[in-house]
């Protein structure tokens, strides 16, 4: 299907909106076929830049269909007006979160398609416009589903992600040396669970939105708020 990227914007704390604009031609390339922006939220970086993470599959004309799914990001260095393509940050992975750290290091994790059961991570040292090699984090497994993704102004990097191999025990993580190892600060829910949104109050609380239910995972969404 031909999908389109739009964009539209709220200069009253969304009371209300723009009309929407098509801003296809400047983020997706002409032989990409499958394209999504998310599902989580995009950020603002210390440089004021905004980044979205997105996706994409690109069109194999010889077979008639669609490529691996591999993952990048969109950018914004005035305000959300226009709009341009980070590098390719590797095939068979998608719906990636990012987030900045103090150093400015942007790190992002994926859905990874590699038939690990592991989250796959990528760095960007330069605002997300290249990305350092996908790899698979051993420490972080996943049933093959959407996690999320953000860093607080000390450096604590916050995770959320079903840790499991299947849709289920929907666990929030932190981590205090740069991903490197991951602690669980606490399992939200213990039962079916799917994807996930992680944000920051500004009283520092950690808010987290989140699909689960009793039998299947997309009974309900749940909004959790915990404390470090």
């Amino acid at each position: 299907a031909d999908r389109e990227v739009l964009k539209v914007k709220s200069d009253d704390d969304g009371r209300t909106w723009s009309p929407l604009e098509n801003i296809s031609k400047s983020v997706k390339h002409p032989d990409w076929s499958w394209y999504a922006t998310g599902p989580g939220h995009g950020i603002q970086l210390k440089s004021g830049r905004l980044v979205v993470p997105c996706n994409h599959a690109v069109f194999q004309s010889t077979e008639g269909r669609s490529g691996p799914y591999i993952s990048h990001i969109v950018y914004s260095d005035d305000h959300g007006e226009s709009w341009r393509i980070g590098e390719d940050v590797g095939e068979h992975t998608n719906e990636c979160s990012v987030a900045e750290l103090p150093d400015e290091a942007l790190y992002l994790t994926m859905r990874s398609y590699h038939g690990q059961n592991r989250r796959a991570f990528s760095w960007s040292l330069d605002g997300g416009i290249s990305w350092s090699s996908p790899e698979l984090d051993r420490n972080l497994i996943d049933p093959v589903c959407q996690g999320s993704v953000v860093c607080t102004e000390e450096g604590i990097v916050l995770f959320s992600n079903c840790a499991s191999e299947k849709r289920e025990k929907l666990t929030l993580r932190f981590s205090a040396d740069r991903c490197q190892t991951w602690n669980v600060l606490e399992v939200l829910h213990e039962g079916p669970a799917a994807y996930s949104d992680l944000a920051l109050t500004r009283t520092g609380a950690i808010l987290c939105l989140f699909e689960c239910g009793e039998k299947k995972p997309y009974e309900k969404i749940v909004l959790a708020k915990v404390k470090m």
